[in-house]
């Protein structure tokens, strides 16, 4: 009898089938394109924040209004930390780009808690916050006991201030 073959059939980074990323024998999840990259990010968002990722590829991400991996801000209804592992893999993202009025820090991680980033080039990249929060990065909006090994980024970065924004509670 003969082991039923792969049901996976991965296009763009994405399994066709079932919509998911591939995962590698170590546990990370193979990010080789803009989809998979957003995908991770969602998977994060949902709650899998300890998650570990790898890039194979460089990733272009131009188009894409893309949503931090990890959604924190000390006053939005969101508390998600990213506290896996992003292996770059000395690849680049280029073109990122985060607008956003939501009450997030904003960077391609919105908050690193205990996470390990490494082998990582961001280029071209835009973020901007017009929620006045005040935490705002390329590689990431705020750190907190995170070891970025091997980093590097260049970009824009703006932050909009409001006089809401900058009320005391």
């Amino acid at each position: 009898m003969s082991a039923d073959p792969d049901p996976h059939v991965f296009e763009n980074g994405l399994c066709s089938v079932c919509g998911q990323l591939p995962e590698a024998e170590d546990g990370f999840y193979e990010i080789s394109s803009a989809v998979a990259l957003v995908k991770f990010s969602e998977m994060v968002n949902s709650g899998l924040a300890q998650i570990n990722g790898r890039l194979t590829a460089d990733i272009d991400m131009a188009s894409i209004n893309f949503m931090p991996i990890g959604l924190f801000g000390d006053n939005s209804p969101n508390q998600i930390n990213y506290y896996g592992t992003f292996d770059g893999a000395k690849h680049i993202i280029s073109n990122l780009y985060i607008e956003t009025d939501e009450l997030y820090e904003a960077g391609l991680f919105s908050r690193a808690y205990r996470a390990t980033v490494r082998d990582l080039g961001v280029v071209n990249a835009t973020i901007m916050s017009n929620n006045g929060s005040g935490r705002i990065g390329v590689i990431a909006g705020f750190n907190r006991e995170s070891n970025f090994i091997n980093c590097w980024s260049a970009g824009e970065i703006q932050l909009t201030c409001t006089d809401e924004a900058i009320e005391s509670p």
